[in-house]
């Protein structure tokens, strides 16, 4: 019993360690976590996609989606307070303003 306490080599802790007190045992060399063993690295995070010119809230853009945004740009002229969210709510498929703006310049621009 001696030769194996003799090889368990204690190895002092670090003082304020957590759950344990001032009279507390030196963790055994067994039983201390091995900073030579392979450790899983995290991937890296992969950057967002990038949305397409046609994308906008998430999905393509309908010829339904089209119509509705032309529609309610045509009826909610610069002067309407929140103009972009209120269109934004009109055309739906969750497009927001900012997707909105941007297609109606992307059919704007457009050949007809």
């Amino acid at each position: 019993e001696e030769e194996e306490e003799e090889e368990e080599r204690l190895v002092p802790q670090k003082r304020g360690t957590p759950g344990k007190g001032a009279g507390a045992k030196p963790m055994p060399e067994s039983k201390k976590p091995r900073m030579d063993a392979p450790v899983a690295k995290t991937p890296p995070a992969k950057p967002a996609a990038a949305k397409s010119p046609a994308s906008g809230g998430g999905s393509a853009w309908t010829a339904k989606e089209d119509a509705a945004l032309q529609k309610a740009a045509s009826k909610h002229g610069d002067g309407t307070p929140n103009r972009w969210t209120t269109i934004a709510q009109e055309v739906g498929g969750g497009k927001d303003k900012d997707a909105c703006k941007k297609r109606l310049r992307e059919l704007k621009g457009s050949p007809k």
